[in-house]
């Protein structure tokens, strides 16, 4: 994504959806920060929002994103 917005325009954007990165075992907070400015949107189906910092529990053990 990064290298993509690089080569064309930084109005390049992305759907981001914590989800699909829990499911590979990647850390979606990790993920946002590193896409920071990219993300144009987020996906949150089956999620609830509150206020404080976010708690990522999942059965899934998440993984630094280059290790994916």
């Amino acid at each position: 994504m990064l290298h993509l917005r690089n080569a064309v325009d930084p109005i390049i954007g992305m759907n981001l959806d914590p989800s699909h990165l829990l499911w590979v075992g990647a850390d979606p907070i990790q993920c946002a920060r590193r896409l920071e400015g990219a993300i144009h949107h987020v996906h949150g189906k089956d999620v609830r929002i509150e206020d404080g910092v976010a708690d990522v529990t999942t059965l899934l053990e998440t993984r630094e994103i280059d290790e994916c």
